[in-house]
């Protein structure tokens, strides 16, 4: 494991003690109580996290993306689930309740999005199964 020598400049700042040896990250969202991903890992987003307006704005897309795609008419209902894996840009990967006419539905939705560039994507929409499945194994 690499370990700077005191006096080494660690992101601008000297090494003054051991305790200074780990670098240290100042990002603003530190305060955030959800994990980060890592590059290339699969994160499961805690509890929650389904709820929040990034999230259903990105799976709201999903649906509307693939209705477009498609010519279907499903219609966002909630999000149940959320994983993220950190690549060139973010992949969210989504479980979605949906209607279809009256049925509703579990879809699985891959999002791929590149926030500097003002970009998302739909890689993949499938549906899984009915919802009553999910909320016996969820």
């Amino acid at each position: 494991m690499w370990r700077p020598v005191l006096g080494e400049l660690v992101f601008g700042h000297p090494v003054e003690d051991e305790h200074d040896a780990e670098p240290r990250h100042t990002h603003s969202h530190d305060s955030d109580d959800r994990p980060e991903p890592r590059s290339g890992g699969v994160v499961t987003m805690p509890p929650g996290y389904e709820d929040g307006p990034e999230a259903v704005d990105l799976a709201r897309f999903a649906v509307a993306e693939h209705n477009r795609k498609t010519n279907a008419a499903v219609e966002f209902e909630r999000l149940l689930k959320v994983r993220q894996q950190v690549v060139a840009g973010r992949l969210h990967y989504f479980i979605i309740e949906a209607k279809e006419g009256e049925a509703r539905k579990l879809y699985k939705a891959i999002v791929w999005e590149r926030a500097w560039e003002k970009y998302r994507g739909l890689r993949d929409f499938k549906p899984v199964g009915n919802t009553t499945l999910y909320e016996r194994f969820r």
